[in-house]
C-alpha cells in the first residue's frame, strides 16, 4: 500500500499515473491532496479478484501520526546532528573545524526566527 501510494503521488502526468491503477483522477497533475483521494487508492485485490481501497481497511484522516520519539534539547524539541570523525580525522578536530569555518554562521542567518544551530559539546 505505501508503495501504490508513493508511486500514485509523484509529479508524472496524469494519464501516466493512472495508467497504472486504471482510474482517472481529476487532479490536473495525478498528485493525491485530500484525504478522499487517498482512501480509494486501490493495491491489492480480495480473494474474488475484487480491488481492495484504502478507504475499505483503513481510516483515511488529514493529520499527522503520533511522534514515536523526539529529540529534546533544554525541554525545547530539537534535531541531533553527530559529528564523526574518519579513521583519517578525528571526532574533535572535525567539530572544531566545523565552528571555525564559518558556514554554521551563514546557514543561521538563513533560518527562521526562533529556530537556532547549537553545539552542546
Amino acid at each position: 500500500m505505501v508503495n501504490t501510494i508513493r508511486a500514485q503521488n509523484l509529479a508524472a502526468p496524469v494519464w501516466a499515473v493512472n495508467a497504472a491503477l486504471g482510474e482517472p483522477r481529476d487532479s490536473p497533475d495525478g498528485r493525491l491532496g485530500a484525504p478522499s483521494d487517498f482512501a480509494g487508492v486501490s493495491s491489492s485485490r480480495n480473494a474474488r479478484g475484487n480491488s481492495v481501497r484504502l478507504g475499505q481497511v483503513a481510516d483515511v484522516v488529514a493529520g499527522a501520526a503520533e511522534p514515536t520519539s523526539a529529540a529534546l534539547l533544554n525541554g525545547v524539541l530539537a534535531i541531533g546532528l553527530d559529528i564523526i570523525g574518519s579513521r583519517e580525522a578525528s571526532t574533535t578536530g572535525v567539530g572544531d573545524a566545523v565552528r571555525k569555518d564559518g558556514r554554521v554562521a551563514e546557514l543561521q542567518a538563513t533560518l527562521p526566527a526562533g529556530v537556532s544551530i547549537e553545539f552542546v559539546r
